[in-house]
């Protein structure tokens, strides 16, 4: 029996984030037996994706659909698309760049940290380092991300303080970022350190805060 899954959808905004989605017109639970964060492959309009679902069985579940895959699909927001879906069984593997390699031999609880990191997260930084064609660009761009990751590594043990002042501000919020998964909350504080100006991780992190808010007013519905 196929477990695969065909509709059409729309691609909308959410929230805060930028993000662009479609949802998932079924329950995913009862559907494919499984939890939230399951990995997926299918295509939209044709184009090929391999990516994991987003949402919960309260929210319900979508697909995040970002700029490759909407080129690819030849779509733009506020459109509709074919999706063609199911669960993606398959043993993930994502290279590491040599210059990365090379940098995280020499940090040995960070490299155990970026073993740690989502295969999304881990193939957007293998992207960000080999974009340059001159090795000393992909050398610049390997110390870069290991500045960035060690700063989020520390945030996991000391929260930052843009993120305690964020707190501060909203009491609820950091209840939702307890919540949140290990996966999720490494997701958001490499978010924010991607950026170098103050005013672009304050930007950033109110992002963060709004997921945490939101998983914060779940969590209170279901008590």
């Amino acid at each position: 029996m196929s477990t695969s899954k065909k509709f059409r959808g729309l691609l909308e905004p959410y929230s805060k984030l930028n993000w662009v989605i479609v949802r998932l017109p079924f329950d995913v639970a009862k559907t494919w037996k499984t939890r939230n964060r399951l990995h997926v492959k299918g295509t939209v309009n044709g184009f090929a994706f391999r990516t994991s679902l987003f949402g919960s069985a309260q929210d319900g579940h979508f697909v995040l659909v970002n700029r490759q895959m909407q080129k690819g699909a030849g779509a733009v927001v506020g459109g509709m698309v074919e999706i063609v879906i199911e669960p993606d069984l398959e043993e993930r593997k994502t290279s590491i760049p040599t210059e990365l390699a090379k940098l995280l031999k020499q940090h040995g609880a960070l490299k155990k940290w970026y073993e740690q990191l989502s295969i999304s997260a881990r193939d957007n930084i293998t992207r960000n380092i080999n974009t340059p064609k001159s090795a000393e660009a992909r050398l610049r761009r390997a110390e870069q991300m290991v500045e960035r990751m060690m700063l989020a590594m520390e945030g996991e043990r000391e929260l930052p303080p843009i993120l305690q002042m964020e707190f501060a501000r909203h009491s609820r919020a950091r209840a939702g970022w307890e919540a949140m998964t290990p996966v999720q909350r490494r997701g958001h504080l490499l978010g924010i350190f991607y950026y170098q100006s103050p005013e672009s991780r304050e930007k950033r992190a109110r992002k963060a805060i709004d997921e945490a808010l939101k998983i914060a007013r779940t969590k209170s519905r279901e008590v």
